[in-house]
């Protein structure tokens, strides 16, 4: 009963951290579909709102970071081999969320040019 509750433990951990990094990720486009929006109109709250989409795709991106290791700390004091399959989403949440980042960056970037 105990490996039990020490299991439910984890996978509320890891569905938070995943909720989190999902809602993280759905702020960021929200602000950037809000920026794209004022574009051409007004330049300041343009810019406001890209930086506000790189701090909430980085915390994002920190989020799933930190799940990840967390998971492999697990796995390693618990010597807990099912944790494995759980790490995909972590690192996919991570690639895409780069790519969400670099994207960003590089439309910050052209709004100065």
């Amino acid at each position: 009963m105990k490996n039990l509750d020490k299991s439910l433990r984890v996978l509320t951990y890891y569905h938070s951290a995943l909720r989190n990094i999902g809602l993280y990720t759905s702020i960021s486009f929200a602000a950037a579909a809000v920026s794209r929006h004022y574009r051409d109109k007004h330049f300041g709250l343009n810019i406001i709102l890209l930086v506000i989409t790189l701090i909430f795709v980085s915390l994002s991106i920190s989020i799933a970071i930190f799940l990840k290791n967390d998971l492999k700390e697990i796995r390693q004091q618990n010597d807990i081999d099912k944790l494995e399959k759980w790490l995909l989403l972590p690192n996919i949440m991570i690639c895409a969320n780069c790519v969400i980042l670099l994207y960003t960056l590089f439309v910050l970037f052209d709004q100065f040019r």
